[in-house]
């Protein structure tokens, strides 16, 4: 959060903050591998849910995001 609210104070204005939900980490995915695609394991499921919705969660109390993304590419930022 501190670099969020620096980056406001040096704007000087509210930020339209985009959160890109990331692929789970190598460890939970069925390939081992951050990239190469691969699916969340099953018994990371709630893990994932959890930790993305606290994050969701404290975003939301400090009223800095305006929208979510559940998956980032290059190009999906031209979607939005």
């Amino acid at each position: 959060m501190p670099l969020i609210h620096n980056a406001m104070k040096a704007a000087g204005e509210q930020l339209f903050i985009v959160a890109f939900l990331w692929s789970p980490q190598s460890w939970m995915k069925t390939n081992g591998e951050m990239n190469n695609s691969g699916k969340l394991l099953t018994e990371y499921a709630a893990f994932w849910t959890d930790y993305y919705s606290k994050y969701i969660v404290a975003m939301e109390e400090e009223r800095r995001f305006d929208l979510v993304r559940m998956w980032f590419e290059v190009l999906s930022m031209f979607f939005l």
